[in-house]
């Protein structure tokens, strides 16, 4: 009875995705305007996801979130809902950051390249350089822009290494890091299980921001934000 429930529930994830998609198209070609785009996408998107996953959303810390200012998005990834759960924990449109790959995904990774979202390719270091570049732009033009440095998340415990792609945009952008962590979301849908669907709290806690020092030189300064990174996200967690 679980399993059919918990099919039941993605086929309406998958249902309410391809709608999303097909307005957000209509949307975009009768506008340009990729902003309403992604603000359908932040407001009427991923609330009706997390509605349907039977997700209660608690976010802490949203304060050291300065609207006025733009950030380098950096979050632990825990599940499938991340994007949906950090869509609807932030006050504002955000861009992403992901790996080739998800393009690939019906659905989501359609709508994700229909948004303007940007797909680094970690085998290729030229295309890498160059989706680097493009996420620079974007944060200079006073966009938010949300990456998880770990790449990829599945069921084993605590945190996977961190990619340096965030920090090397980072120092080239100049733009502080803002920290922010995922509870409890692979107990809704845990990795590597399609159809094992259970309803819960999920808490979303941001951190303080910080940006690189006149101290360092480049090469030095990208590995340490990576450390103080992985120092932020980890006392998140404990706390």
């Amino acid at each position: 009875m679980h399993t059919i429930k918990s099919a039941i529930q993605l086929l309406i994830l998958i249902l309410w995705t391809l709608l999303i998609i097909v307005v957000t198209f209509v949307t975009l070609v009768l506008t340009f305007h990729p902003t309403w785009v992604l603000t359908i996408v932040r407001r009427v998107w991923a609330p009706f996801i997390l509605k349907v996953m039977g997700v209660k959303l608690k976010v802490e810390g949203l304060a050291h979130f300065d609207r006025t200012k733009n950030y380098i998005i950096l979050s632990n990834h825990t599940s499938y809902l991340d994007i949906p759960i950090l869509l609807s924990a932030l006050p504002v449109n955000i861009y992403f950051i992901a790996k080739k790959e998800l393009i690939r995904v019906p659905f989501f990774g359609w709508m994700m390249w229909l948004l303007g979202m940007i797909f680094i390719d970690r085998k290729n270091a030229k295309r890498s350089l160059i989706s680097m570049k493009k996420a620079a732009i974007k944060l200079k033009s006073g966009k938010n822009v949300l990456v998880f440095p770990e790449g990829t998340f599945d069921d084993s415990p605590g945190l996977l290494p961190f990619k340096k792609g965030a920090f090397h945009i980072a120092v080239r952008a100049d733009i502080p890091l803002l920290p922010v962590v995922i509870k409890d979301a692979d107990l809704i849908w845990p990795p590597n299980q399609i159809l094992n669907f259970t309803k819960g709290i999920v808490t979303v806690k941001f951190g303080q921001p910080f940006g690189k020092t006149k101290e360092l030189d480049n090469v030095k300064m990208v590995q340490h934000l990576k450390e103080q990174a992985e120092e932020s996200i980890q006392q998140l967690l404990k706390n």
